[in-house]
């Protein structure tokens, strides 16, 4: 071993520890420009695909081509005419689903009563949700049996990239009224309202749909947890106000003075790869006050890493906390981008939040079979069994 000399460099001996080299990771990861993180992210998601690909003995890099630093990995097998993400599709070809639109979110849903559905292939999501070669989406929707005392069902719910997450508030809008149109048991309510129960990822729920008007639907959201409605961090940089709190789904509420204006793609991915959230990362909606019952709202989700059109558990978010900063008063309408408005209801409860309800329109789109009329994709049964209704 050599003996340093005074030209060296110090050593940082935190970055030795396991802790300090993993804070550094996410500190250079943090800096990164936006295109160099979306390239990463790319990057990442092929050499999922590729693995997922790969037979015992093979190396997932071994039919991979260098392109401009980046690896570029098939979507088919030498010869096949099936297009990207095709052989993805075609594991699904035959099978029905619905298109549907909650809060101006669409989703892609599947009855999986009968668990055909093909899980933990996140590629075989992306090509559902890929605008251009799939159907296209902001996620995928499977309705599953209930695994709870006094649940009619269960969602499912995955994100753009085939990540799963615990809850999607405009989503669970949608999975009711196809759980409703499907005529899975509920309860008759009053007030000419149908009311069912089910499961999520982040515990029981319980929606009401109005019998006149089908398509209007309230959840019952879970009280929110560990809300934090000042992060000095996030406010040093230039916000207003930023506040935190999990809805169902981890939230970062940011206040500005104008969001039709603001660069969402940009200030959204910045703040959703900050360290103080790693490594679960977090939304980004960005607020603005229209008045003490109504906010404009604009989201940047992790999973679709993107700015999305609505967010209902991020509206649920945005109401609680513009509440606690003195601006709004329950009920709060929510005005997405999408266009499709939200109402969030609330009660305060000592020092937290309970009763929080998300109102919202659940509209079916289509309904569909995947691979109908293309001869090229054959129908083929999933790993599980064969498709329903198919």
């Amino acid at each position: 071993m050599r003996r340093p000399v005074d030209t060296d460099l110090p050593i940082d001996w935190t970055l030795t520890t396991w802790e300090g080299s993993r804070r550094e990771q996410l500190r250079r990861w943090a800096a990164l420009p936006f295109e160099r993180t979306i390239a990463a992210l790319e990057e990442m998601a092929e050499w999922t695909a590729a693995l997922e690909r790969t037979r015992p003995g093979e190396r997932p890099g071994d039919q991979r081509a260098p392109v401009c630093g980046r690896s570029v990995l098939p979507t088919s097998q030498p010869g096949s005419s099936m297009g990207p993400g095709t052989e993805h599709l075609a594991r699904l070809g035959g099978a029905s689903f619905w298109k549907m639109s909650g809060g101006g979110n669409d989703f892609v849903v599947f009855d999986n009563r009968e668990g055909w559905f093909p899980k933990g292939l996140p590629a075989v999501v992306a090509a559902l949700c890929a605008r251009g070669s799939g159907v296209g989406a902001d996620a995928v929707l499977l309705l599953e049996p209930a695994s709870a005392e006094g649940a009619d069902f269960r969602m499912i719910y995955y994100n753009a990239d085939g990540s799963e997450a615990p809850m999607c508030g405009n989503g669970a809008l949608c999975i009711a009224r196809f759980a409703d149109e499907l005529g899975v048991a509920g309860d008759a309510g009053d007030s000419g309202t149908s009311v069912l129960h089910f499961e999520t990822g982040a515990g029981l729920h319980l929606a009401a749909l109005d019998r006149e008007r089908r398509s209007r639907v309230r959840l019952s959201m879970r009280d929110p947890k560990d809300v934090r409605p000042s992060l000095g961090e996030i406010e040093a940089l230039g916000y207003r106000r930023a506040g935190f709190a999990d809805t169902g789904t981890r939230h970062l509420i940011v206040l500005v003075d104008d969001a039709a204006s603001l660069a969402v793609a940009a200030a959204g991915a910045a703040l959703r790869w900050h360290p103080l959230f790693q490594p679960a990362g977090v939304n980004v909606s960005f607020a603005a006050l229209r008045g003490p019952r109504e906010i404009t709202l604009r989201t940047y989700e992790k999973g679709v890493e993107a700015e999305t059109l609505s967010c209902g558990t991020g509206a649920a978010a945005a109401a609680i906390l513009t509440h606690l900063w003195g601006l709004t008063e329950s009920p709060v309408v929510v005005r997405p981008p999408g266009g499709l408005e939200l109402t969030v209801r609330f009660e305060r409860t000592g020092e937290g939040f309970g009763n929080v309800t998300l109102e919202g329109d659940a509209r079916i789109v289509f309904r569909g079979r995947l691979g109908a009329g293309d001869p090229a994709q054959a129908r083929a049964p999933s790993a599980a069994g064969t498709f329903p209704n198919a």
